[in-house]
């Protein structure tokens, strides 16, 4: 059976101690795109994430990216850079 996964997924190997990122979803992808959306869980770097724990991670970085600071900074890093302040103009002599 590794023989012909690692011959169907076309990379790496599948076997105990190998390393491995896995998506797991609700529904067959190769029939409906849209089940990319129902993602259940996810294996990455070893340690699984259920449905559960990808929300609550989505809701921390909801809560961090979208307050009133961070919009705050985020049109002041645009304002400045549409008015020339850029990083290219770190480095420039001022005289």
């Amino acid at each position: 059976m590794r023989r012909s996964l690692r011959i169907l997924l076309g990379l790496g190997s599948f076997e105990v101690g190998a390393p491995a990122d896995l998506l797991f979803l609700r529904r067959d992808p190769t029939h409906d795109l849209s089940a990319l959306l129902e993602i259940e869980a996810v294996l990455a770097d070893g340690r699984l994430y259920r449905r559960a724990d990808l929300d609550a991670a989505l809701a921390r970085f909801d809560r961090h990216f979208h307050g009133s600071l961070y919009e705050t900074a985020m049109r002041l890093v645009m304002w400045a850079t549409a008015s020339g302040f850029g990083p290219e103009r770190a480095h420039e002599d001022p005289s």
